[in-house]
């Protein structure tokens, strides 16, 4: 058997105070725990810097590091999560997502299993409770209904959300990062 492979999770968050606290709780409960939980805070003045390190010293069992990136927008904030990782998978996923709670198992069975470069899984969202709920969910991402590998990154296939992305570090380094 394979041993285990070191996930760091990578989290940009802008003024996500209202939802960060239910994502870091769904990434302590993962059923294969991360290497790290690295969240980058992209300047917010909602009390969300607070409520992290709260939630940090709250919950010593999660390795939770909070840094902050002064370049605005979520690929500058995710470079600098990285930089700041340790692991040799990084995961990322947004600021108001609920992990699954075998999401970091999947990732890391993916890995081991079939040595790709990246993973991208399926992103599903919160059922519609109203017409306009109803009508913006038309327009969120379908995910796949089975496993499919890309070869190349063309405009019309494999591109993927970065809501629920993992990457093996030295692709990410080959590559040289978000743009």
């Amino acid at each position: 058997m394979k041993e285990a492979l070191n996930i760091s999770v990578v989290i940009p968050v802008y003024n996500g105070a209202a939802t960060i606290e239910v994502c870091l709780t769904s990434l302590l409960h993962q059923s294969v725990a991360p290497l790290e939980v690295i969240v980058v805070d992209n300047g917010s003045s909602d009390g969300t810097q607070e409520l992290v390190d709260r939630f940090a010293e709250a919950h010593p069992k999660l390795q939770l590091f909070r840094v902050t990136e002064q370049r605005r927008g979520p690929s500058a904030a995710r470079n600098r999560g990285v930089a700041a990782s340790r692991g040799e998978i990084v995961a990322f996923t947004d600021a108001d997502c609920v992990a699954d709670v075998d999401w970091l198992r999947d990732v890391q069975e993916a890995f081991r299993n079939h040595e790709p470069g990246i993973v991208a899984g399926n992103i599903e969202g919160h059922r519609p409770t109203n017409l306009v709920q109803e009508f913006l969910s038309l327009y969120t991402l379908k995910g796949f209904t089975r496993s499919r590998t890309f070869h190349q990154f063309t405009l019309t296939e494999g591109g993927f959300p970065t809501a629920n992305l993992a990457v093996r570090r030295e692709v990410f380094d080959a590559v040289g990062g978000f743009d």
